[in-house]
C-alpha cells in the first residue's frame, strides 16, 4: 500500500486436504482458484451494485459452506463405518452419559 491505496498485492491460492488441513493448492486446482479470485475481483468494479454483489457474495458463501458441509459428514461417515460395530453404540451414548453423569 502506499498512500491509502493498494500498489500491487497477491492471492496464495489455498486448498484443504483429505484431512481437512490448509495446504497450498498446486496444479489445476491452483489455476483453477486463481481463475475464482480472479472472477471475484472482477465482481468488484464500480459498475455492480452493492446489492447485486451482496446477493452474489451471500450465494457463493451458502454454497461453499454446505459443500464443506457435505464434504465433512461423509468423511466422518467414511472413518464411522471403519470402526468396528461393536463400538458403535459406546460411541453414540457416550455424550449422553457424560451429561447424565453416569460416565
Amino acid at each position: 500500500m502506499s498512500g491509502g491505496e493498494i500498489i500491487k498485492w497477491e492471492g496464495i491460492p489455498i486448498e484443504k486436504d483429505n484431512e481437512h488441513r490448509p495446504q497450498i493448492a498446486t496444479g489445476d486446482r491452483k489455476d483453477k482458484l486463481e481463475r475464482e479470485i480472479k472472477r471475484r475481483c472482477d465482481l468488484l468494479v464500480p459498475e455492480i451494485s452493492d446489492d447485486s454483489y451482496k446477493e452474489q457474495y451471500k450465494s457463493d458463501i451458502i454454497s461453499r459452506d454446505m459443500n464443506a458441509r457435505y464434504k465433512l459428514y461423509f468423511e466422518l461417515l467414511k472413518k464411522f463405518l471403519l470402526i468396528n460395530p461393536v463400538y458403535w453404540l459406546q460411541i453414540l451414548f457416550r455424550p449422553i452419559q457424560r451429561r447424565m453423569g453416569k460416565w
